[in-house]
């Protein structure tokens, strides 16, 4: 996952990160987002990375679930806002989410590089992973703390290979 991880954050001012989850808390899973683009690490200043909680945005969320069905809620975004390169990273306890499992489909057929943390099997999600991680547990809570841990992991996995002279038009 390192590997992955630092060559796509090389190029942080063309990757975005854009996260889904299935039936993580999505409060803690937008605390995640905030740190990559913010930061994990306060004593490193860095340059914002781009991230976007798929799952934030209400208005879409309900509307398009009352619409078309929430299965695909996540794979329309990224449908609409993922370009090839970006990064999709997806969570879910069971790997059987079906609004996850359509948005690994979608991301991958945009071109963006799926990452999944996941439960013991990974579950019909493990496949569409370009990079998966798989907690060693059947028990969704014990999962999801183990998700925590490692969305902070991964932040200070990224922070160190973000180029600090780096620079972005502001708009």
């Amino acid at each position: 996952m390192y590997s992955s991880c630092s060559s796509l954050t090389r190029r942080a001012s063309r990757s975005c990160w854009k996260t889904s989850s299935g039936e993580f808390r999505y409060a803690r899973f937008r605390s995640l987002v905030a740190e990559l683009v913010s930061a994990l690490n306060h004593d490193r200043p860095r340059p914002a990375l781009a991230a976007l909680a798929l799952t934030t945005d209400t208005s879409f969320l309900t509307g398009n679930a009352n619409d078309f069905g929430f299965e695909q809620v996540f794979g329309r975004q990224i449908e609409a806002l993922g370009r090839p390169g970006d990064v999709l990273l997806a969570l879910t306890t069971s790997g059987h989410s079906p609004n996850v499992l359509h948005a690994l489909h979608v991301a991958r057929a945009c071109g963006l590089v799926t990452v999944l943390l996941t439960g013991e099997n990974g579950g019909r999600a493990l496949p569409q992973a370009d990079v998966a991680i798989r907690v060693p547990s059947t028990d969704a809570q014990h999962i999801q703390e183990a998700h925590i841990a490692l969305g902070h992991c991964l932040c200070r996995l990224v922070e160190p290979d973000v180029d600090l002279n780096a620079t972005r038009p502001l708009p």
